[in-house]
């Protein structure tokens, strides 16, 4: 029992010394992973940030490294403030990652059209809109009519195998007589 105790004290302690309850904090990026995650230095320490909301392409997915870079050219070397949704699976921080002016780096990936909207752990009406709006015009990863998600890719490849579908919007298929119903008064 007090061996217990003694174990609880120390680790809240240790969580709060780094201050990793914090729900918000400002951080140094160090290093860009892919196009969703990266590594920041915050208390002398490293922590690895998962974009809340959004699921890039893999690496060697088409657009994975344009993804990456794009993440890359935004944060790198730069101060950055986190508000975090807790730890996923992997241990990483789940946040909402701020550019110094304030900009949305998870929104930024939808608007440049280089990630989708992960609704199978956020619900964010934002990140689906602009989804929607990037698919419309055809802009980025959505230039490739094939363009699979990421958590099929990850699926197919036995990385993290990820069981999500993916469907988060209806998918709507119109045939040419509707389509031609649809603009006729």
């Amino acid at each position: 029992m007090i061996q217990g105790v003694v174990a609880i004290a120390a680790l809240s302690i240790f969580f709060h010394a780094y201050n990793l309850f914090a729900t918000e904090f400002k951080a140094t990026v160090t290093r860009v992973i892919d196009g969703d995650s990266l590594e920041v230095s915050h208390a002398d320490r490293a922590l690895t940030i998962r974009l809340h909301g959004v699921d890039a392409p893999e690496i060697s997915q088409p657009y994975g490294r344009i993804a990456m870079v794009a993440v890359f050219r935004q944060v790198f070397g730069k101060i950055v403030r986190i508000e975090s949704h807790g730890l996923d699976s992997h241990g990483r921080t789940i946040g909402d990652v701020y550019l110094p002016d304030d900009t949305l780096l998870n929104e930024e990936m939808g608007r440049l059209a280089l990630a989708w909207s992960y609704c199978k752990y956020s619900h964010e009406e934002g990140f689906r809109q602009l989804e929607l709006e990037a698919r419309e015009a055809k802009l980025g990863l959505w230039k490739d009519t094939e363009a699979s998600p990421p958590w099929v890719f990850r699926e197919r490849y036995g990385i993290g195998l990820d069981q999500f579908d993916g469907h988060c919007f209806p998918t709507i298929r119109l045939t040419e007589q509707q389509s031609a119903d649809s603009v006729l008064p």
